[in-house]
């Protein structure tokens, strides 16, 4: 009855409640607010919110509450009027025979675990809230019939269900609530999604800075291709996103630009002959990720036959996105596993009479560790190095290579090393070391910018040139400390706008 009023009149509420169970806790006087009338009006036989049963309990004799806790166990009905009449007088003088006694009972209470109940009688600390227990009270009325003899006590779990840790069904709930379960895996999919999206708008402010604007629409332009790289685009009408790959291209007369080709990453599964359609229908069925599924016939190598044209069918998955391609095989790997383990080869699921689960029927996956952007560009035979004519059409970009172009594009190279401080025979920490100097060229020219803070002096311009094949003349900028050097050097890329950037053991 407690936490049905305080559950409804109160809104009290911590996430989804398990179970919801009374408790006794001790409060100091200044927190203490006795019921209003209006309270007190709205919440008939309710003695265990009445400040005046509060105050009575209190003042309890602490011999009374000492003979409570030192009761012996509930024993047969007939033996029980007998033992416990000395403790049932003394609870009756402190004026415990109200209807709260029918209510469940405080654990340490009944158990007798702590003794604040005599130290605050005896120095009218602060009063105790909680309920009286009703078990062995012999009053044979209310619930369990001869006053809660022989009751079973159930453990209380906490409100928002603690216990297991913060995380993804970290309190086991999810078997109780999949609902709650299936709003938690939205929300994260939702800030995975988001957090994909944001990551290439950055890249999409990045890459405007160096002079490469996505190509959207407008006449067909023709460039080198240089560079590519996976994205996400956003997909309101799944309300996710959709995988994508950025191409970065030079122009013959020295301009850049990059187009994204929306593309949808796959892999195959190889199931027992003539079970594809099961399969098919199973993997719509299970996964709402799946995008489509189609049988088609593919070489393999493993074939007995497959030099004679021999085909063997499989199941293509498609998605939307990379992100819903690593959840469905991460789900499947395990059941395929299983199966291996069991069959130990393909012709073992052969056989007539034999019944088996749709899921059963799956032997292998199939190239679902293409990375993506390579999926891409081998099923498009689409390779870094080469001239594309690049259309954009109602939203949609296509590539056409133009093999009659051989001439390579012109793009800027700059090298780059960095020095630094450290400690003999260490490697450079960035917590405690600083950069001194970072020298680069581009297009045969070189640059120093050191840092006075560790440089003692400022250098003057020089040339190193080690053989005549290699010239390098050098400029220098003495930046007064290491923020000015890391500026001095990120404003001159942007300007310098390199195509191609190499690094002194910067790919390790």
């Amino acid at each position: 009855e407690l936490a049905q009023y305080l559950l409804r009149e109160k809104s009290i509420s911590a996430g989804w409640p398990v179970n919801v169970h009374p408790a006794r806790l001790v409060l100091p006087d200044e927190m203490f607010e006795p019921l209003s009338e209006t309270d007190k009006a709205t919440v008939p036989r309710k003695p265990f919110l009445d400040p005046e049963y509060v105050a009575r309990r209190a003042k309890a004799p602490a011999a009374a509450r000492a003979a409570k806790r030192s009761r012996p166990r509930p024993q047969p009905k007939a033996a029980t009027k007998r033992a416990r009449a000395p403790a049932q007088d003394a609870q009756s003088e402190a004026g415990s025979d109200s209807d709260a006694m029918d209510v469940a009972v405080s654990a340490d209470e009944e158990s007798g675990v702590s003794d604040s109940d005599g130290d605050m009688s005896a120095g009218g600390q602060e009063p105790v809230f909680g309920l009286p227990s009703t078990r062995g009270r012999g009053r044979g009325r209310g619930r369990g019939g001869g006053g809660g003899t022989g009751g079973r006590r159930l453990q209380p779990l906490p409100l928002g269900g603690g216990g297991a840790g913060d995380g993804a069904d970290a309190d086991g709930l999810g078997a109780l609530f999949p609902q709650r379960a299936a709003e938690d895996v939205q929300n994260r999919q939702a800030g995975a999604i988001a957090s994909q999206l944001e990551d290439a708008r950055e890249i999409d402010e990045i890459d405007a800075k160096l002079g490469f604007e996505r190509y959207q629409e407008g006449p067909q332009r023709l460039g080198w291709l240089v560079n590519m790289h996976p994205t996400s685009v956003a997909d309101p009408e799944h309300g996710s996103s959709r995988a994508a790959v950025d191409f970065y291209f030079l122009e013959q007369d020295g301009g850049s630009f990059k187009c994204t080709l929306l593309y949808k990453p796959y892999f195959y599964v190889v199931c027992a002959a003539g079970s594809e359609a099961d399969v098919e229908e199973w993997l719509v069925r299970k996964f709402d990720r799946v995008d489509s599924v189609e049988t088609v016939a593919r070489e393999d190598l493993r074939m007995a036959n497959h030099l004679t044209g021999g085909k063997r069918r499989q199941v293509k998955i498609v998605f939307r996105n990379v992100q819903d391609l690593l959840a469905v095989r991460r789900e499947l790997q395990p059941v395929v596993r299983r199966n291996e383990r069991r069959s130990g080869i393909v012709s073992a699921y052969e056989g007539e009479g034999v019944v088996r689960e749709t899921e059963d029927m799956l032997v292998e996956l199939r190239e679902y560790d293409v990375p993506y952007y390579l999926r891409v560009a081998i099923d498009m035979g689409i390779c870094v190095g080469h001239w594309y004519d690049v259309r954009a059409e109602a939203g949609e970009i296509t590539l056409a290579r133009r093999p009659d172009l051989v001439q390579r594009a012109d793009p800027v190279v700059l090298a780059f090393d960095i020095e630094t401080t450290k400690l003999p025979l260490k490697f450079p920490d960035a917590a405690t070391d600083m950069i001194m100097m970072i020298s680069y060229m581009i297009d045969g020219q070189g640059y120093l910018i050191t840092n006075r803070e560790v440089v003692s002096q400022d250098i003057e311009d020089f040339e190193y040139t080690p053989t005549a094949e290699f010239p390098g003349p050098f400029m220098i900028f003495n930046e007064a400390d290491e923020e000015a050097a890391i500026r001095r050097f990120l404003d001159h890329i942007q300007t310098a706008r390199p195509t191609v950037l190499a690094t002194y053991n910067g790919d390790s």
